[in-house]
């Protein structure tokens, strides 16, 4: 019986607001006529949604609001940059913050610094899903940015370049966190298919072939950076304009990429030129690279680096169902059927693919029956097909909770869960949190693993004078929810008050009162009352707050005296306490 090596969906980035988001509608039946009248009318958490029926040639701007959902309906819209672009740059410029983009084609983006590109991320967070950028100078440009994650899924990338070998299917500056998964780039004009600076970078489950182009290098990673390369298809052309195919820090560290660890991992390389390295790692790369389970066919040096553990490769003839189609699945007596070792993990990070491949810009299932298979597919081992049609599905935040609500300042909660609407993919989520009060402190991130729904995380709040609400907030790139957490002051004993001075002897007073600092919290505040003559006087052991109360009251009473009396009556709670005196008279 088959069974997947791992049941880890895709990831998936949206938006969601609490308050309800304005839904901007382009084309000939909507509000809009081109997107970027859209974009100028958009406020932050706007969703934008461009029918492919309309004409859009020329339509550039620059995009400043943030938590937007720009996505093409009714098929996919095609914008040409037609000679324009946005600040010499591209199309799109975005400056905002959380961004998703989905089901879109561009082409045509150029300008005088030969580096023109459909999107030019400026802001902090990218989420590009479902697209083809084809035939621009550059394919997708990212600035640097430490604090920023970019993930490209189910997208293409073909014939961008200026030609000059700077410019590039993708482009990505030193961000956080490179995510590119069950995508295609070929054709790459003299650049690279891809590029990244990332400190960290997820590689998996993609195509990437020069095919008959002149592309450079198929993977460059040219400061290194803990880069995970899982379950891709890595193709050289015999026009390439350079023999290898990843390489690894060959312009070295920077202070923004201070790690280095690679590990290539059921890969499928196929170097058509027949020659050259497939994965070259600079000689200053102290870290032994691991490469494990994958095919190096059609002849080359595996590694430059020496020190590399190399495990279950293969460079010999691994029958491949039509290589000269750039079908790169396994035929009957493979030598890579079963021939691969179970990989393990690194920094928490399954190594073991969980998917594979499917052309065009889809990914399925990878099941295994026995040991594993070397490279990026099993045999006969295709499982489901993810949802990466035109509209993908994925999962988004799902819920907030806040467990308890309310909490007296000082005290922690635990209870918090944050939750997606589906298990979380390759590499787990990141979602980000945030409180607007100072009196309410917790993680900067929450992470949820890979295959899980939801994670919980503290609260840690500090005491308060008055009631306060905090508004707790989590995002996932653009998609916040948000829920209100109650501090409560800490509940002290504020006083006891008499409703008489003096009463008769065999009589009762009602009305005396036991007041706090604050409303009681769940539960209700039990007060202790202390009796300075119980012989005379008759008072409860004690009262009880109820919950949300600030005061309660109760009753005394007094046996015959022969004489004048007095008779203290306290109260305490938590350290605290008051006093009263009740004079009871002879009648």
């Amino acid at each position: 019986m088959r069974c997947p090596l791992r049941r880890l969906p895709f990831i998936f980035f949206f938006s969601q607001l609490i308050v309800s988001a304005a839904l901007l509608r382009v084309g000939p039946q909507g509000q809009y006529a081109t997107p970027c009248a859209a974009v100028l009318a958009a406020q932050d958490g706007d969703i934008i949604e461009i029918d492919a029926a309309g004409s859009y040639d020329g339509d550039v701007c620059a995009i400043y609001s943030s938590n937007l959902t720009i996505r093409g309906v009714n098929g996919r819209p095609h914008i040409d940059a037609a000679g324009n672009n946005a600040q010499g740059k591209g199309i799109w410029v975005i400056y905002g913050n959380n961004m998703l983009i989905e089901n879109m084609e561009m082409s045509g983006a150029a300008v005088s610094s030969h580096n023109g590109t459909p999107i030019r991320a400026e802001g902090t967070n990218l989420t590009l899903r479902n697209c083809y950028f084809h035939n621009n100078e550059e394919g997708i440009l990212a600035d640097d940015n430490l604090s920023s994650t970019i993930l490209i899924e189910y997208s293409e990338f073909a014939q961008n370049g200026f030609g000059d070998g700077f410019s590039h299917n993708m482009y990505i500056g030193n961000v956080a966190q490179f995510t590119l998964q069950f995508s295609y780039s070929h054709l790459a004009n003299v650049g690279h298919l891809v590029k990244s600076r990332a400190a960290v970078n997820y590689i998996l489950y993609n195509r990437l072939t020069d095919e008959t182009g002149t592309a450079s290098y198929e993977l460059d990673l040219p400061n290194g950076g803990v880069s995970y390369v899982i379950g891709n298809v890595i193709q050289q052309s015999v026009t390439t304009g350079n023999n290898h195919m990843l390489t690894y820090l060959e312009e070295g560290t920077t202070s923004g990429n201070p790690s280095e660890a690679l590990y290539v991992v059921n890969n499928t390389f196929f170097n058509s030129l027949g020659r050259g390295t497939f994965v070259f790692v600079d000689s200053r790369d102290t870290t032994p690279a691991l490469l494990e389970n994958n095919f190096f066919s059609g002849g080359g040096t595996v590694t430059t680096q020496s020190t590399a553990v190399l495990t279950t490769n293969l460079a010999g003839t691994p029958l491949y169902v039509n290589s000269g189609a750039y079908d790169y699945q396994l035929q009957a007596g493979s030598p890579g059927i079963d021939a691969g070792t179970t990989p393990g993990s690194a920094s928490g990070f399954s190594l073991a693919p969980a998917y594979e491949y499917v052309y065009n810009s889809c990914g399925q299932v990878r099941l295994a029956a026995g040991p594993i298979d070397l490279g990026a597919f099993e045999y006969n081992g295709g499982g489901p097909i993810l949802g990466c049609s035109l509209n993908p599905a994925g999962p988004t935040l799902g819920s907030l909770g806040l467990q308890p609500a309310s909490v007296i300042g000082g005290k922690s909660t635990s209870g918090n869960k944050i939750a997606l609407t589906s298990p979380a993919g390759p590499q787990g989520v990141t979602v980000a949190l945030a409180s607007s009060d100072a009196h309410a402190s917790l993680p900067l991130t929450v992470r949820i693993p890979p295959g899980e729904n939801s994670t919980t995380f503290a609260i840690h709040t500090s005491p308060v004078a008055a009631s306060t609400v905090a508004t707790i907030s989590g995002t996932f790139v653009g998609r916040i929810l948000s829920a209100p957490l109650t501090i409560q002051a800490a509940t002290s004993l504020g006083s006891i008050k008499l409703a008489s001075t003096s009463m008769a002897g065999g009589g009762t007073v009602n009305g005396n009162v036991v007041t706090l600092s604050a409303p009681a919290p769940a539960g209700g505040v039990t007060v202790s009352l202390q009796n300075g003559n119980p012989a005379v006087l008759s008072v409860p052991q004690s009262v009880t707050v109820p919950e949300g109360s600030i005061s309660v009251s109760f009753s005394i009473s007094a046996a015959a005296v022969s004489q004048v009396t007095s008779v203290g009556i306290s109260a305490s709670y938590a350290g605290k306490s008051s006093a009263a005196t009740i004079t009871v008279q002879p009648r």
